[in-house]
């Protein structure tokens, strides 16, 4: 992987080795890494502008996705803590995971904003055509909080578990070890976005160079 370990490190280490790459597919659209990169950084000025202090919280509701994707490393390159969701949540969970996760911005694709509650700022994901050059906030420490993620509150109510930096980083390595991942793979992933496993592979996949293909199984089927 790149030399630079962070993970905004990693991915511009991976512009820089194949700008026009494919990062990212998904149904007819496709991004290269340097779309990716300059959507993340988009993103980054925006929650930035949008949140008071370091460390604030944004969540990010929305399916797998390049957009959802470039969001995600926004808010981590901006050295905020992301909170991913599932649209597909009932409205008493998300209302329950934004209520603890103290969430004060919440982004969605355009028609997610409806679900948005009142109070909380909105907050669109990013498109392809940004054309953001990278900003600096200072490397992050491999102890600090990158996101929360929530458990299925299937045994009481969701608890969000933190996932520093350096946390997220040895995971995608794992996922990347356990498959041999290499720089011309490309992984098909029907894994939900705010999962571990989902959120692992996806950083996996970039950060190795490879090409993610989101899949979505109601739509698109085991033989996509």
């Amino acid at each position: 992987m790149a030399p630079d370990e962070t993970i905004a490190g990693r991915l511009s280490f991976r512009v820089r080795q194949g700008h026009d790459h494919i990062a990212v597919t998904e149904k007819e659209a496709a991004w290269t890494f340097g779309q990716l990169e300059s959507a993340a950084n988009q993103f980054a000025r925006a929650v930035v502008d949008a949140t008071e202090n370091p460390g604030d919280r944004v969540a990010i509701m929305a399916e797998l996705s390049a957009s959802t994707l470039a969001g995600f490393l926004g808010v981590l390159i901006s050295r905020l803590i992301a909170v991913p969701m599932s649209p597909g949540w009932p409205d008493a969970r998300v209302e329950a995971v934004l209520r603890d996760s103290g969430a004060g911005v919440v982004a969605t694709p355009a028609d997610g904003r409806r679900r948005v509650p009142g109070g909380l700022r909105w907050l669109p994901l990013p498109e392809s055509d940004a054309t953001e050059e990278a900003m600096f906030f200072g490397p992050a420490d491999d102890a600090e909080i990158g996101c929360l993620l929530y458990t299925s509150g299937s045994t009481g109510a969701p608890k969000g578990v933190p996932r520093t930096h350096q946390a997220l980083i040895h995971n995608a390595l794992v996922f990347a070890q356990g498959i041999d991942l290499r720089a011309d793979d490309r992984v098909a992933s029907f894994t939900p976005f705010a999962t571990a496993q989902g959120i692992a592979s996806a950083l996996a996949t970039l950060l190795g160079g490879a090409q993610l293909c989101c899949l979505d199984p109601r739509t698109d089927g085991l033989a996509a």
